[in-house]
């Protein structure tokens, strides 16, 4: 797994742009460099041990990609579509997600701690030994989705939809629920202890 590269501008703590010597602020053309990344992820389908941390992607079609050990690590997905695409051992951690497909999907100990998301489809996915610890979500979509042995532990979900879902020993511990739906999903093998409903 690659690790987050640091800034090299003196006194500056945040992540640089995958693949460059700068954080977003300091870098003299973020928008060059987030341009060569998205070329990148529109021409190729495979992506291993690739670094895409602080990226901005907005209104772009990458379906079916295969990504292992890659990281997302405070990016911004706005309006993405990456229907039928499978990741392994990922880090999505403070990432922003909106409005984005991730349906039909297959995810395997990949980490969206400290996100957040709005008006996110994970429908119809596999989305196995995940951390979705301290997750802001809502308007979200789960349905129909294999989420075993995931967590949500301490996370704040609104008006997601969490329904005919595997939910086995799924951990939603210390979290809020505002009218998160667990129609037809097996509740009884999840964990709720210390978790408040709205």
């Amino acid at each position: 797994m690659k690790q987050k590269v640091a800034c090299q501008r003196d006194d500056c703590r945040q992540s640089a742009i995958g693949g460059t010597d700068f954080c977003p602020e300091h870098h003299p053309n973020p928008e060059k460099a987030y341009s060569e990344i998205r070329l990148k992820l529109e021409e190729s389908n495979e992506f291993h041990h690739s670094d895409f941390t602080s990226l901005i992607l907005k209104d772009v079609q990458l379906r079916n990609r295969t990504f292992r050990y890659c990281l997302f690590s405070s990016a911004l997905f706005e309006r993405v579509d990456l229907t039928g695409s499978f990741f392994e051992f990922c880090f999505f951690d403070s990432t922003i997600l909106e409005s984005s497909l991730f349906e039909d999907c297959r995810f395997s100990r990949v980490v969206f701690a400290c996100s957040w998301m709005k008006e996110v489809s994970f429908k119809g996915s596999d989305i196995i030994n995940s951390n979705f610890n301290s997750l802001e979500g809502e308007k979200s979509d789960f349905s129909e989705s294999d989420l075993s042995l995931s967590r949500f532990v301490g996370s704040m979900l609104t008006e997601v939809n969490i329904e005919d879902c595997n939910l086995k020993r799924t951990d939603f511990s210390f979290s809020t629920l505002n009218h998160v739906r667990f129609k037809y999903s097996n509740i009884e093998e999840a964990l709720f202890e210390g978790a408040e409903h709205g």
